[in-house]
């Protein structure tokens, strides 16, 4: 049996037995929020489950009730004898709430014991507040939960600690009303100096109770998971400014809304069993240490679980979210697995936001309006926060992102209000990064990525990974970009294998690491460390301006560098001037199939620097390859390339461009399927051109040989004679352009190699026939070296060398006919 209550249309209906029609949209609402605390603005379809007949469903919805009632009420235990809590019913700050006094004061401290501690929903419980207390400390004794779905609040400016070991959960209404700190947690008890605890196992009275704050959480043998639910204004769990709002327990579920400290401290932790967590004091709040925790447990931010609304598309949800606003403020998560999903975000401005997972941190996807992520940002008063993300494999993809830099903040006027700097953007990945994809909600295409920006004056922050394996494919960036005054970033990443593969899926943006200007401000750089880089499939690596500034620098330090289908690194300029590029201690570089190295300058401005320091450079025949320092109407820039050997390249200069491609107003390199080194400019001017230099080994003949001290007298005959073969015809090595030698010996050898035999065909039919093979080459006898003194010549015309001691009168003779 279902009963179904419809807000939206103001309809019960009972399956199988009967059927109730046209009830007002006032009292079917008034039911829902009777039975599951829900509000008339929250549009909540709500399912029941019951038994199949009348009687089943009368009883069991009693019985539902009965236990309803049951759980969400606060019930005081017998372990603090006479100082146990004493409960009032009364209202207040306009709310029906239950009002908790009495307890045990220590010192500062005030100790509560409960059985059972709940909140129901539309009703509050407050605890008094007494003079001189600082600390108010709640244990729940109980085996159940604890399920806050009102208010929670204190009568003063206490901080408000609360654990029950058998779980917690927050629900679509709860809320929180404190002047100071609250930290709700699953531990088993509270430690504190002198090994004395106040422990939520603990069934007898506890005579002794510490006057000093706690200094720590322990847990049992199993953490209990704390849950919290979408809250439908938005606002979740939200303290005082300059106060901690903190979560600590087994798994962590935030299924939709969040918490909020202003200028203050959140603080998300989730540990395995047997953990000790330490408690420390601080001028905001509290903070959480994990030193001692061996074991983590997992923490998932996603959207709501139940829609909030329709906004004509169908159900909007609403994602979770973690904000802190202030400086100062911070926000820290520790667990094993830590998952942002359906547009799920963290952010904060003016202070730091620290990630740390043991296994992983996964943000995926986006939401209706917002993508998943970790976000650092701006208002106009605050720099962005910096961002810290350590684990062993970091997973972005389907439109999340994980960014510092400013909110565009724009007034009624069209003015664009200066923000703050970015903040510094930092990830230790020990096995990998993968960064992956697009999403797609109403604002468009969502690249995933690691991002950093300034907007106006303000400069970004710096963005640097390091990690066993980066990896950046289908459309996924690592970009740090400027619009404004401020300078870009530099981008910092240090790994053993960097692979960038792709674009997105209109093949319109390339995945890759990117710098950028849009203003007056530098484009940042980037700098990769690597041991191999493999850019592929249209992925690029580039520094570029859009500005009158100059582009960046692109270095790279890999033992291999290979391009492949498309893949380039670039450094590009519209006005400023052209950036450079430089690839230091590489073993190998490899280009292929229209693979690109190349500084481009626009304008007026003088093109870029390239320089490569390889051991071998190679390119595939016919691959249209390119290393270019080429500029637009200004000089061309330079090229130094130092290398052990260059294979499959050719230097051109614009004169050959143009002989190359005649009649074409704009003769590139890249539109040659030959695999091409420019620096030109295409204006035309062949005075405008750059330089491409060649450092490579040169071996010097005369380095390892001796002068002879005695001349050896050629018998004049031997000059009359003709050469051997001269009947055959003339023949002569010949550079025949495009392959065989190279014109100089410092120039590059061209490819094909091709010999080309000049001589007569006549010649050559003559030559192989007069040519006859023996059948069989006997071996030679083996005979004693004699040194040779002596010239002899025979009598077919071969000039011999004979010992001293043979005599011979025979005269040099022609042989052959000339």
């Amino acid at each position: 049996m279902i009963l179904l209550l419809e807000s939206l249309y103001s309809e019960v209906i009972l399956l199988g037995l009967f059927e109730i029609r046209d009830l007002s949209k006032d009292v079917v609402e008034d039911m829902s929020k009777y039975v599951f605390g829900i509000s008339k603005s929250s549009y909540l379809y709500c399912l029941l489950i019951i038994f199949s007949s009348s009687f089943s469903f009368f009883a069991s919805s009693f019985s539902f009730f009965d236990r309803l009632a049951s759980a969400q009420q606060v019930v005081p235990d017998n372990t603090l004898d006479s100082e146990r809590a004493i409960i009032e019913q009364t209202s207040i700050n306009g709310l029906p709430s239950d009002q908790i006094s009495g307890g045990a004061i220590r010192g500062k401290n005030l100790f509560h014991s409960f059985e059972n501690f709940s909140v129901s929903s539309g009703r509050g419980v407050y605890f008094v507040n007494p003079a001189g207390v600082d600390i108010i400390l709640g244990r729940v004794t109980g085996n159940q939960l604890s399920e806050i779905q009102g208010r929670l609040g204190v009568l003063g400016n206490a901080d408000l600690f609360l654990i029950n070991p058998s779980g917690i959960f927050f629900g679509p209404n709860a809320s929180l009303d404190l002047n100071g700190s609250f930290i709700g947690s699953t531990a088993r008890g509270f430690s504190f100096p002198g090994d004395l605890t106040f422990d939520a196992r603990s069934s007898s009275p506890q005579e002794i109770l510490s006057v000093n704050a706690p200094i720590g959480l322990f847990f049992d043998q199993e953490a209990s998971p704390i849950t919290h639910q979408a809250d439908e204004n938005g606002f979740g769990l939200e303290v005082s400014s300059n106060q901690t709002v903190a979560l600590l327990g087994g798994n962590i579920d935030i299924q939709g809304g969040g918490f909020t400290a202003s200028s203050g401290r959140v603080e998300i932790g989730s540990v395995s069993g047997n953990s000790i967590v330490s408690l420390q004091g601080i001028e905001r709040g509290w903070s959480l240490g994990y030193d001692d925790v061996q074991e983590f447990h997992d923490i998932t931010l996603s959207q709501a679980l139940e829609s909030i609304g329709d906004f004509g598309t169908g159900p909007v949800f609403l994602p979770s979210f973690i904000q802190e606003m202030g400086n100062g403020s911070n926000v820290q998560l520790q667990g094993r697995k830590i998952s942002l999903t359906g547009g799920s975000q963290i952010q904060a401005a003016g202070g730091n936001i620290n990630v740390f997972a043991s296994e992983s941190v996964n943000v995926i996807g986006v939401g209706p309006f917002s993508r998943s992520g970790f976000i650092g940002q701006t208002n106009p008063d605050l720099d962005a926060a910096n961002l810290t993300i350590d684990t062993k494999r970091l997973v972005v993809n389907g439109g999340g992102i994980i960014s510092t830099g400013p909110n565009i903040f724009v007034t009624n006027s069209g003015e664009v209000v200066p923000t703050g700097g970015g903040g510094t953007l930092t990830v230790n990945a020990s096995d990998l990064v993968l960064l992956e994809g697009e999403g797609v909600n109403f604002s468009g295409s969502q690249r995933s990525g690691l991002l950093s920006s300034a907007v106006g004056s303000a400069q970004a922050g710096d963005l640097e990974v390091s990690t066993n394996k980066l990896i950046v494919r289908a459309g996924a960036q690592v970009s740090a970009s400027t619009s404004g005054e401020g300078s870009g970033a530099t981008i910092f990443i240090t790994a053993n294998s960097i692979e960038l593969d792709g674009s997105t899926s209109n093949g319109q943006s390339p995945s890759g690491i990117f710098t950028q200007t849009q203003g007056l401000g530098d484009a940042g750089s980037i700098e990769l460390n690597t041991g191999a880089l493999l850019v592929k499939d249209g992925a690029e690596v580039s520094v570029s301006s859009q500005g009158s500034a100059p582009a960046g620098n692109l270095m790279v330090t890999a033992q291999s560098v290979f391009l492949n289908n498309s893949g380039r690194l670039s450094a590009e300029s519209d006005n400023g001037g052209g950036g450079n590029i430089i690839l230091s201690d590489v073993d190998f570089l490899f280009l292929n199939n229209e693979s690109q190295i190349s500084t481009t300058a626009g304008g007026n401005s003088t093109g870029g620097s390239i320089t490569i320091d390889a051991n071998v450079i190679a390119a595939l025949p016919g691959g249209n390859n390119d290393i270019t320092a080429n500029a637009s109407e200004g000089p061309g820039g330079l090229i130094t390339i130092n290398t052990q050997g260059i294979f499959g390249f050719q230097e051109l200069t614009l004169e050959e461009l143009q002989a190359l491609l005649p009649g074409d107003p704009e003769p590139t390199p890249d539109k040659l399927l030959s695999n091409d080194i420019t620096a030109i400019s295409q204006s035309g001017d062949p005075n405008l051109s750059g330089q491409v230099i060649f450092n490579t080994p040169e071996t010097d003949p005369s380095d390892r040989t001796t002068e002879l001290t005695e001349r050896i007298d050629i018998p004049p005959k031997l000059a009359q004679r003709c050469r051997p073969g001269q009947a055959l015809g003339n023949g002569q090595f010949a550079n025949v352009g495009n392959g065989g030698l190279p014109p100089t010996p410092t120039s590059l050898r061209s490819y094909p190699a091709v010999w080309h035999d000049i001589r007569p065909p006549a010649a050559l039919q003559q030559a192989s026939t007069d040519v006859k093979i023996p059948s069989a080459i006997p071996a030679p006898k083996t005979r004693p070296i004699i040194e040779a003194n002596g010239w002899l010549a025979t009598s077919k015309g071969l000039m011999l060398v004979a010992p001293k001691q043979a005599s011979s009168t025979t005269t040099l003779t022609a042989s052959g006919s000339c």
